[in-house]
């Protein structure tokens, strides 16, 4: 979505950027300083359609799905924020410091949706 508002051309296929010999490590490096560049804009939209690229390319990317997941809950999109901070809790040792951190975020965020409904 990102690359077709951003140059009129189709996006590229992320299997295609994790094939043998993509330049995976550039493409990473771009959308890493395009989130950049939105998380100081405060363009949180565009910063959550780039983090989603990015976990398009790495999806079990811990950290990648706590940021997504806390820009999409930034954003009001609690469901999606839970989806991505419990993929994110599959993927980490449970004696990963930041599994406790993650977990925590979850298990406020289930609590807020529960009490909006």
């Amino acid at each position: 979505a990102l690359a077709q508002q951003n140059t009129g051309r189709a996006p590229a296929d992320p299997a295609a950027a994790r094939a043998p010999g993509a330049p995976t490590a550039l493409v990473l490096r771009v959308l890493a300083n395009l989130a950049a560049l939105y998380e100081r804009r405060g363009d949180l939209l565009r910063l959550e359609r780039t983090l989603s690229d990015q976990v398009a390319i790495l999806p079990r990317e811990a950290s990648l799905l706590v940021r997504r997941g806390d820009v999409r809950a930034a954003r009001g999109g609690l469901a999606g924020a839970v989806a991505d901070l419990n993929e994110a809790l599959a993927g980490l040792p449970a004696e990963a410091p930041l599994y406790h951190t993650v977990r925590g975020r979850a298990v406020r965020l289930v609590r807020r949706v529960e009490s909006l409904n």
